[in-house]
């Protein structure tokens, strides 16, 4: 019989009953126990339910006897032997979890009681036994009354068991996680702190040659350094210790500038119970030896060829040399102080040089810095300027209403091999009349005078920074080139003699007072042709068609002592009176006349006629005043008669018909011609928008060679034509239907795209050196590296409407190498560009600009900028804009303009400026001198591309000499730059370098 698990006795256990009993009559079961003293235990029975139990029996063995009694107090028994014992296993109670630490010696110990946590047994508890489950530090993995743990066991959880055994020999267990710890630091020390040569070279990934920490003293080595400081043993490695294991890490800041400085290197061990010691080692680097002004070689003096301080380069003149730079950081840079035409020099150059050791530079004290050592420069050029333009011989024509004098305005551009052209020097000597004698002279490259009728002569002088010189002549023809201005009687009633059947007509007899600017009347030659001997004409029955009468039409031409010429009509009614001339039948003349509604005629214009019932057709040409006659035809028939002119698209349109199309458009300006309607709808849509302007300026540049949808040159409209829908509101009469004989079929004649009415035949076809005025642009070229930039500026305040200009370039150069930039702005005003940037035909860049109204310039304002290669602009043959298609408008009317290069030449007494430095970072500061109290100085400081960054005015305070400074705006990257001063006296430009 066992015991219950919470005491050492049984439980309440039922006791068996005798498996067979017999008897006569009733009987009566007893029950007693005994222990193996024989003593009666009975208290540990009781009965219930008919049932024997024992209850809370203890350990032993024991007796139960039956015992059965009947009425007749007979009695039986028998015996059963109880024996309890324990059965009951010891309850273990442990820890979860514990924690030990290792001692110094990196061992510890953990007893089998320190787990219990309560373990328990119903008879007793004997002992308690400790096993580890895996090992690594040697021990046994029996059962005992301790575990050991080791270095090994540091930072780990380890497994054992708790065997609990009861008195009874049972036994029983459970299990805990062992955490093994180490509270104790390791320790460090550094190796020594040392000082070594900034010159020393090591290896900043691998600084072990100058010491490390070793992990026990047997293997602590000196450290043996040889430099200019050090001469052997400069101290010895560190040390780290731990009870256990220790792992070294180690990191480095180096603080070293200009070869000096410190070097950190920190050393941690840390142990297996993540503990840690640091250390740092300072490793200084010195400099024994700074670099002095002893240690500078300055260049040597230098005398050689070229005029330019470009020729005298640090490759070619020297540069300072250095020794004992191994510890320094050396530069030297150079301030030029040039002096031209001194000395038997060329050019002579102070070159004060200047050397900067950075690694000792004060900017305060100027300690670190050598100098000024100056460096005598001297070169010398033999080279006489060229003068490439200039000295052709030239005509002028002159127009001046009394045969004046005429302005003539010649300019000669000039280059040399090493003087810049802004500094080269011209004069000139007018000889009038070619007699021999100076009439005037004067030092320029502008020939700007009045100038009679004659031959004259100009000697140009060029002269360069190195005294050598260029000298030409040139022969300037002033002729009388207005035509005279014929008036003539514009119709005469003749008749045919009826005895020499003619009619005589003597061309100064249809003079009504035909006069010239330079020819006296009296010595004007009056012919019937420009064959100034055909000053009569005979008229005779040829003249007749029909033999009775005709209308004449003859032109009377006024000729001048200079054999310039034009011409009036004059139509005579021819009759024959006297009837000498066959009749011809009922047949007649079909006139009319075509022009402009200026009264002017192109050249060549065919007029076509036919009957109207049949297809044939004929034609006829116009003569040069516009006057058509179809001879001799019937008057049975009616005929259509149609005019048309075949001429190049572009022929007599300009930028400013763009102008005035565009204000139409817009409503600015409205047309008040129907015949401006028409020529304005060049693609025949009869509306007007900003299509038309697109297909007009394509023929103006000449990107297009005719309009769309076929419209032509020139429409012609009957003279007679009633508009009643608006011009383009219906479709025009370009033709008539008449019978003949009649007259004033007349026809007006519309140029498509020349919306000013302005056409002439030859479009200025007027000699170009003829051509003053005062609407001159100006440019100005600077070059950065390989690219040119030419920028174009207003030389003075001016209203314009547009303009146009272009470029004489050379063949076959790269049309991608030209970029030109747009500059015009305006807050109200809208300005339109177009670019064609080549021409096979004229080599020409056409740029062509116009305002939607009227455009107020500033002096010296950036108009536009032509971006090309320095190579492509090397080869440009003309930049003056005296060609056919410079131009600017105003006051809706064209103007001649020229292209100028800016001068920046000083006046007497004008202000000079000076730059105090350069490169600059954000404020350019000029010196000035002379200035006067009412001097106010505009800067414009300009982009390669030509776009001014910023425009200041500036009033100097000093009238005798100081600064000013000018602020560069912020967001401005480094480049370089055009700075350009105005003071209304003088101009002058500088090229800046922006750095950071």
């Amino acid at each position: 019989m066992g015991t219950g698990y919470y005491a050492c006795a049984t439980g309440q256990v039922l006791l068996p009953l005798p498996d067979s009993i017999t008897d006569c009559s009733e009987y009566q079961l007893l029950l007693q126990l005994k222990n193996e003293d024989g003593d009666n235990v009975n208290q540990f029975l009781f009965f219930t339910n008919q049932k024997y139990y024992v209850n809370n029996l203890p350990l032993g063995d024991y007796t139960l006897t039956y015992i059965l009694l009947d009425e007749c107090s007979n009695t039986t028994q028998c015996e059963i032997n109880i024996t309890v014992v324990d059965v009951a296993p010891p309850i273990p109670v442990c820890d979860k979890t514990t924690v030990i630490s290792v001692d110094l010696q990196g061992k510890a110990r953990l007893f089998a009681t320190s787990l219990d946590d309560g373990s328990w047994d119903n008879c007793g508890i004997q002992k308690y036994e400790i096993k580890r489950k895996e090992d690594e530090c040697g021990n046994t993995l029996q059962w005992g009354p301790f575990a050991d743990f080791c270095c090994k066991d540091v930072g780990k959880f380890r497994h054992v068991s708790l065997q609990v055994t009861d008195i009874h020999g049972l036994v029983n267990t459970c299990h805990v996680e062992v955490f093994v710890d180490d509270k104790i630091k390791p320790q460090i020390t550094c190796p020594s702190h040392i000082t070594i040569s900034c010159d020393y070279g090591y290896n900043p990934d691998n600084l072990n040659e100058f010491g490390k920490v070793a992990l026990s003293p047997a293997d602590r080595k000196p450290i043996i350094l040889f430099d200019r400081i050090n001469a052997g043993l400069v101290g010895q490695d560190g040390l780290a210790t731990d009870n256990c294991s220790v792992t070294i890490t180690h990191s480095r800041i180096v603080d070293v500038l200009c070869h000096k400085g410190t070097i950190r290197r920190t050393f941690t061990a840390t142990d297996g119970g993540n503990f840690k010691d640091s250390c740092t080692q300072v490793i200084t680097l010195r400099n024994p030896d700074l670099f002095s002004y002893d240690d500078i070689i300055w260049p040597d003096h230098y005398h050689g060829e070229g005029c330019k301080i470009t020729d005298v380069d640090t490759s070619v003149s020297g540069t300072p040399k250095y020794l004992n730079t191994s510890c320094a950081s050396v530069a030297s840079y150079y301030e030029d102080q040039p002096f031209y035409l001194a000395d038997s020099a060329c050019l002579k150059i102070f070159r004060n040089w200047y050397v900067i050791d950075w690694c000792q530079f004060d900017q305060n004290t100027l300690e670190g810095r050598w100098g000024p050592y100056t460096q005598i420069i001297k070169v010398n050029n033999h080279t006489a300027p060229t003068i490439l333009t200039g000295c052709r011989d030239t005509i002028i024509c002159n127009y001046e209403e009394n045969c004046g004098p005429t302005l003539a305005s010649l300019l000669a551009t000039g280059d040399d091999d090493c003087t810049e052209v802004s500094a080269l020097s011209w004069s000139y000597r007018y000889d009038q009349n070619a007699d021999s004698i100076t009439d005037i002279s004067a030092n320029s490259s502008l020939f700007e005078r009045k100038i009679p009728i004659g031959i004259h002569r100009l000697t140009r002088t060029l002269s360069d920074q190195c005294g050598n010189i260029t000298t030409c002549t040139s022969r300037i023809e002033v002729r009388d080139c207005k035509k005279p201005s014929p008036y003539c009687i514009s119709q005469v009633s003749m008749t045919l003699d009826e005895n020499s059947f003619i009619a005589e007509l003597w061309a100064k007899d249809m003079d009504l007072g035909g006069f010239d600017n330079c020819t006296d009347q009296d010595q004007l030659v009056f012919s019937f042709s420009q064959d100034t001997s055909d000053n009569v004409i005979y008229l005779g029955c040829e003249d007749l068609p029909n033999g009775r009468e005709a209308d004449v039409m003859l032109d009377v031409y006024i000729t001048d002592l200079a054999g310039n010429q034009d011409y009036c009509s004059v139509s005579v009614h021819l009759t024959d009176n006297s009837d000498v001339c066959a009749d011809n039948g009922a047949n007649g003349n079909i006139v009319g006349k075509v022009a402009t509604t200026t009264g002017f005629t192109p050249e060549n214009i065919q007029v076509e006629f036919w009957e109207k019932n049949h297809g044939e057709k004929n034609k006829v040409t116009a003569d040069t005043t516009g006057i058509f006659v179809i001879p001799g035809v019937s008057d049975e028939y009616e005929f259509v008669i149609k005019p048309y002119l075949k001429e190049f698209p572009a022929k007599g349109l300009s930028t400013l018909d763009l102008v005035l199309t565009q204000r139409h458009i817009l409503g600015v300006k409205i047309f008040d011609s129907p015949y401006q309607y028409i020529a304005a709808d060049v693609n025949g849509s009869r509306t007007l928008n900003s299509v038309d302007l697109v297909e007009l300026r394509r023929v103006i540049l000449g990107t297009k060679s005719n309009f769309p949808n076929n419209i032509p040159s020139w429409v012609f409209i009957n003279k007679n034509e009633y508009f009643p829908l608006g011009p383009l509101g219906q479709k025009y009469q370009d033709s008539l239907v008449t019978i003949a004989p009649s007259s004033n079929n007349d026809f007006i004649a519309v140029k498509i795209g020349d919306v000013n009415l302005s056409f002439e035949n030859e479009l200025k076809g007027n000699n170009l050196d003829s051509r003053t005025t005062d609407d001159v642009f100006t440019y100005n070229i600077l070059q950065v590296n390989e690219v040119q930039t030419i920028s174009v500026f207003a030389e003075r305040n001016l209203t314009i409407d547009g303009f146009q200009t272009g470029i004489l370039i050379p063949k076959y150069f790269d049309p991608s190498s030209w970029k030109v930039q747009k500059e015009i702005n305006s807050d109200n005003i809208q300005f339109h560009y177009a670019v064609i940037p080549y021409n096979e035909k004229e080599d020409l860049l056409r740029i062509v600009a116009y305002a939607d109204e009227p455009l107020e310039l500033v002096k010296n304002e950036l108009l536009f900028s032509i971006t090309c290669s320095a190579a492509t602009a090397e080869k440009i043959t003309q930049l003056d804009g005296e060609q056919t298609f410079s131009e600017v408008y105003i006051n809706e009317k064209p103007n001649p303009l020229r292209l100028v290069k800016m001068s920046n030449k000083v006046s007497e007494n004008a202000p000079f400026f000076t730059l105090m430095a350069n490169p600059v970072s954000d404020i350019i500061r000029i010196n000035f001198a002379h200035t006067d109290s009412d001097d106010i100085v505009i800067a414009k400081l300009i982009d390669i591309s030509g776009k001014i960054l910023l425009e200041q005015k500036i009033t100097p305070e000093n009238e005798e000499a100081g600064s000013f400074d000018i602020h560069i705006p912020d967001q401005t990257k480094p480049g370089i730059y055009l700075l350009k001063l105005d003071s209304g006296k003088t101009s002058k430009t500088f090229s800046i370098i922006k750095i950071e």
